[in-house]
């Protein structure tokens, strides 16, 4: 894993290697980054080839990319982390244990890179995983683990992880149409809350770009 500073201009920095994997043991994904007034904070997942497992790795470095934190094991079992920052306060959401069974889970992300207690939510197993902070908790978009059924989903989440109102399906199902084609995004403009998707009746034409406000938490 390798960390660069980027340039007004589009350059790169120098380099500076911050988890040496040999890909032969194991391999990074989903890495994130998060910057603070001195440093910053690296979160990856590290799946490990021996055990066919993944586990969520956090490295803290200074603002010229060197090392002062070194990479440690902060989730034992997990996939698919995301920094999330709400209010002052910054959050790591990760799915805690191994698909199917996994369940998206967040603690509290400290200066120092400490977590607090994690919390599991009301989400399970899911790909295509996007989070933002909204009023006193969070919405997620995101596709149920192993199935195309249903496809994508949004859910609003309070504080304590807990659903506020029920998921809403973009589409019922994936096979017939029209489809979500690709992961919903949803935009904060200020307490409004925009979700956007493509959408496509048949593979073998373009996609058309659907919209919609959230009126109440979880209803767009």
């Amino acid at each position: 894993l390798v960390l660069s500073t980027l340039n007004i201009d589009g350059s790169l920095g120098v380099p500076s290697l911050v988890r040496d994997n040999d890909g032969a043991t194991a391999r990074v994904y989903s890495p994130v980054a998060a910057v603070a007034a001195d440093r910053s904070v690296l979160v990856w997942e590290e799946h490990l080839y021996a055990t066919n497992s993944s586990r969520i790795m956090l490295a803290e470095t200074d603002l010229a990319g060197a090392v002062v934190t070194a990479p440690r094991i902060v989730a034992p079992s997990g996939r698919t982390p995301r920094i999330v920052d709400s209010g002052g306060d910054r959050f790591l959401f990760w799915h805690d244990g191994q698909d199917p069974e996994a369940r998206l889970t967040f603690a509290r992300l400290g200066a120092g890179g400490e977590l607090s207690a994690p919390m599991p939510t009301a989400v399970g197993a899911t790909s295509s995983l996007e989070i933002i902070a909204t009023d006193g908790g969070f919405v997620v978009t995101y596709r149920k683990f192993g199935t195309d059924e249903g496809g994508y989903h949004f859910v609003s989440l309070d504080a304590d992880g807990a659903l506020r109102g029920e998921p809403v399906v973009l589409t019922p199902n994936y096979f017939v149409g029209p489809f979500a084609d690709g992961p919903p995004a949803v935009v904060r403009r200020g307490a409004a809350l925009i979700g956007a998707w493509p959408e496509r009746d048949d593979p073998a034409f373009g996609a058309t770009l659907r919209f919609a406000p959230f009126r109440a938490p979880g209803t767009p």
